[in-house]
């Protein structure tokens, strides 16, 4: 028992300070819709760089709206040293960088900007079908 005890100490200890240690269980499209007051399909139509250099702002073109009004959000906030962890570390921790072109679906409370973070239902379209799945879930639900 001794023995297994040390083992298990020598790994905890053995683990890099830079180890991911999130994991995403961020809510289902379902659940998000139901608390979203706004939601929608939007393409990345420009990105800057905040004052204070901490933050990144998207603007968004909104194109489907799947519920509330997309005219009320304006754009999107995510950290931005995001392009420094590595690709595994931002898809445990539901995070994503993002970049101009890239189509996303935003859920959001009734505020102008939505902050992506630690497992944000709103993020990054990759495929046709994920898009129809969410257009799918949004019909069901309205």
């Amino acid at each position: 028992m001794r023995w297994f005890l040390s083992a298990i100490l020598a790994a905890l200890v053995s683990v890099p300070a830079n180890a991911v240690a999130c994991t995403c269980v961020g809510p289902t499209d379902e659940a998000a819709l139901k608390v979203a007051e706004h939601v929608f399909i939007a393409t990345i139509v420009s990105s800057r760089l905040s004052r204070d250099g901490e933050t990144v702002l998207y603007k968004l073109r909104a194109e489907e709206t799947l519920k509330g009004n997309a005219k009320r959000v304006k754009g999107l906030t995510s950290p931005s040293n995001l392009s420094s962890w590595g690709e595994t570390e931002a898809e445990l921790c539901g995070v994503e960088a993002l970049a101009v072109g890239y189509r996303v679906i935003v859920f959001a409370a009734d505020r102008e900007l939505v902050e992506l973070g630690h497992c944000s239902p709103t993020r990054r379209i990759k495929s046709a079908d994920e898009l129809e799945r969410v257009r799918r879930v949004a019909g069901g639900a309205t």
